[in-house]
């Protein structure tokens, strides 16, 4: 009866000291703890997404760039902001 009182208390002791050794992984100060590693693949994944929205951005911004730097293109962009019938209005600066 005393000897299975020890095992039953020896086996107690053995899952709280690997709960603890598991908890001090876990949350391990510097830079190597659990937490932190897995903090910094989220941050990595978030600026992934973040560079790829970026480049679609720049992509997108160079083909209006692109778009523009044609003057056929450019003129017919500046019809439309200014209007259909702008065109067809005469040069109010006297040239």
């Amino acid at each position: 009866m005393k000897e299975r009182q020890q095992t039953r208390r020896r086996r107690v002791l053995y899952a709280a000291l690997a709960a603890l050794a598991l908890l001090m992984v876990l949350f391990l100060p510097g830079p190597n703890g659990v937490v932190r590693v897995l903090g910094r693949r989220l941050r990595a994944r978030q600026l992934a997404i973040a560079n790829r929205r970026l480049e679609t951005d720049i992509d997108s911004l160079r083909a209006r760039a692109r778009w523009l730097s044609d003057p056929d293109s450019a003129t017919d962009f500046a019809r439309r902001l200014l209007g259909a019938d702008s065109a067809a209005a005469p040069d109010t600066t006297g040239r």
